[in-house]
This record gives C-alpha cells, sequence and structure tokens, in this order.
C-alpha cells in the first residue's frame, strides 16, 4: 500500500469501483484486495492505487461481479452474488449491528427501486437503523412506504398471526398485478413480544412449507446470535433449508 496515497473509506472505494461494501469485505478478506486498519474499530481504508492495481489485475473480481449480475434474470434476487430465485426462504446469521446492515439494506434497497412490494418486520430501533441506511440509497423511500410499496410490521406474541398478515397483503398484492415481493424478517422483534421460541420455530416450518413457496417472494431472516441460545439457531437453520444452496459465509455477518 502506498501510504501517501489518500485514504478511502470502505464507502468511498465501494463507489470508486461500483461494488458493494460487503463485496470489498470479502476481497480484502480473503487478500484479493489490501487495506489498512485504523481506530479502535479498525475500520477499512484504502487507497486509489491499490483499487485501480484490483481493475487492472487478470483476474478482476469487479468486472466478474458485474458479470455474472447482468446474467442474472430480471425476476432474481442478487446478494453477495446469489442468484435468489423467486420462492427462497433464507436465514442470516449476525452478531454486530453492522452485521445486520450487510444483507439487509442492499436487500431492501433493490426491492424499492425495482418497484417490488417490499416488507420490513422489526423492532422500532432496528427499523430506524435500516431505513436510515436503505434511505441513503433510495432517496424516494418515504414515498415508497407512503404508496404502500414497503410496509412496515412489527413482531407479535404470537408469532402466528403474521402468517395471516403476509397472506392478507400477499393476495392484495397479486390481485392489483404485483409480480415480486421482498420479506425482511429481524426476529428478535418477537422476543421482545414475548413470543415463545417453540412458536416462532412453528411459524418459521410453516411459512417455509407454504407462503413462502407459493407466492413470487424471496424472504430473509435475520437472527441475532447475541439474543438467541444455540438450539433456537440450529432450529431456525433446520427451518430454512434454501441456506443449503448457497456459500455458507455468504449468510453468516460479521
Amino acid at each position: 500500500m502506498d501510504m501517501n496515497d489518500e485514504l478511502l473509506t470502505i464507502k468511498q472505494a465501494s463507489e470508486v469501483l461500483q461494488v458493494s461494501e460487503a463485496s470489498l469485505r470479502r476481497w480484502t478478506a480473503s487478500g484479493r484486495l489490501p487495506c489498512l486498519r485504523v481506530g479502535g474499530r479498525r475500520e477499512r481504508r484504502f487507497t486509489r492505487a491499490d483499487l485501480m492495481r484490483l481493475l487492472e489485475s487478470p483476474a478482476n473480481p469487479v468486472m466478474a461481479e458485474r458479470r455474472e449480475q447482468s446474467a442474472v434474470a430480471s425476476d432474481d434476487v442478487v446478494l453477495e452474488l446469489m442468484r435468489i430465485p423467486r420462492g427462497s426462504h433464507l436465514c442470516e446469521l449476525y452478531e454486530t449491528d453492522e452485521g445486520r446492515l450487510r444483507l439487509s439494506v442492499p436487500f431492501l434497497s433493490q426491492g424499492v427501486a425495482r418497484g417490488e412490494q417490499c416488507f420490513l418486520v422489526s423492532q422500532p430501533e432496528v427499523e430506524e437503523q435500516i431505513l436510515g441506511a436503505v434511505r441513503r440509497n433510495v432517496p424516494e423511500l418515504d414515498q415508497a412506504i407512503q404508496a404502500g410499496r414497503l410496509v412496515i410490521g412489527r413482531g407479535t406474541r404470537d408469532p402466528m398471526d403474521m402468517l395471516n398478515f403476509f397472506r392478507r397483503h400477499f393476495l392484495k398484492g397479486s390481485a392489483k398485478g404485483i409480480s415480486a415481493f421482498r420479506v425482511l424478517g429481524e426476529m428478535s422483534c418477537f422476543v421482545d413480544r414475548g413470543a415463545s421460541m417453540d412458536s416462532l420455530m412453528e411459524f418459521e416450518l410453516r411459512y417455509n412449507q407454504g407462503l413462502g413457496r407459493d407466492f413470487p417472494v424471496v424472504s430473509l431472516c435475520q437472527y441475532d446470535a447475541r439474543r438467541f441460545s444455540g438450539i433456537t439457531v440450529l432450529q431456525a437453520c433446520r427451518a430454512h433449508d434454501d441456506m443449503l444452496k448457497f456459500p455458507l459465509r455468504s449468510l453468516l455477518g460479521i
């Protein structure tokens, strides 16, 4: 790394290369892209020279990512180079607030930008964090909420109530001609409402076997490893068998 070069934040570097911040984290972790760690949180910093060398390298991961994304069917969801077809029900595990945003922000940002009907189910403080980050990508986010293209939900003491919530919205949206849905659920909201783990897992299994397959929806359930026991995490993985179709690293937050 040329220490005389300007140091860029990960956000600035992602804008230079026109790729996601998640891709930059993956490339630095694999050693493809050098970075400097600064501060107590060891945040990544990049030089323009290193970014240009990455673009000019024979195995250019930037162009490979763009080629793969351009080849994806327009109806698929692209996250971390995963091509996710409709009817998929995925589980992401994370252990930091930053990890919570890694997939949730591009997932909702892409959906709103593409005019899909999106859903966010979370507690208010998590909603504020996620939507604050999405708003930087999608300036018209508030208009999308007002128009019903992004529906905000809360966890319930009985998670099974959410099945009726989604059924109503999926049927209503389909009747209006909506052909694509996205659901993001931060599952701690059910814990905060006093839901039992047995009822939460029953909801996940029924959703996985029914609504999540019957409609053109991609569903991403997030589990904060700081809030759930190892047994619950194992049960959650079993209830999201689509995880087996994708690299596990892509579904583990940081």
